[in-house]
């Protein structure tokens, strides 16, 4: 069993007008500020380990996150962003009026992304990479990754928070993963980690 802080990555310029996906961008000044109190957070967590994503923005995230706590960053592909194929680089302003877009966010698991991943894929993945952490034994890990990551490691918890959860930039979800569990625990520690904000109604 494995105690594990998903951090979603710090602010980059556009974040909130387009779909950059796998898209490599460099967090902006809000970035690194959202990212530095993140840290020190993580910092009275005990964090013994940092593991990103291979997007340069999470990898700057994590950098930071791994100077203050005194830890090295593993780059593991299964938290890495999604593979929006077709729709990467689009605006959001486009993508509500495409209708595979609206059929993906409505539809869960028997949506298909043009030319990117699939859903079944996507969970696999992340599956894999908590499995991977929980059989290491590492103690306290934190994951910087990205907020569908994030989503899909609530939905794989079968937690009813995930389909309104919006986890803001650097901000920290905690879940305890076993892989002798069919599901992941929900731990939120308020007294020690700054909460994502809820996707207004």
């Amino acid at each position: 069993m494995a105690n594990v802080f998903l951090v979603r990555h710090g602010s980059f310029d556009g974040m909130r007008d387009r779909l950059l996906g796998r898209t490599d961008v460099c967090l902006n000044k809000q970035g690194r500020l959202e990212t530095s109190r993140a840290a020190e957070a993580c910092r009275r967590l005990g964090i013994g380990a940092v593991i990103s994503s291979p997007r340069r923005h999470a990898q700057e995230t994590a950098a930071i996150i791994a100077t203050v706590a005194g830890c090295r960053v593993e780059i593991a592909d299964e938290f890495d962003d999604v593979d929006y194929g077709a729709w990467t680089g689009k605006s959001f302003s486009d993508l509500v009026s495409d209708p595979e877009w609206c059929h993906f966010n409505d539809a869960g698991s028997d949506a298909r992304i043009p030319g990117g991943e699939t859903v079944e894929g996507l969970s696999a993945r992340i599956r894999c990479g908590l499995d991977r952490i929980a059989q290491d034994d590492i103690g306290e890990v934190v994951v910087v990754t990205h907020a569908e990551i994030i989503s899909g490691a609530l939905l794989l918890a079968a937690s009813s928070m995930w389909s309104v959860y919006e986890p803001e930039p650097a901000s920290i979800t905690p879940v305890r993963w076993s892989v002798t569990m069919p599901r992941v625990t929900l731990q939120l520690k308020t007294s020690d980690v700054p909460q994502p904000a809820r996707r207004s109604a």
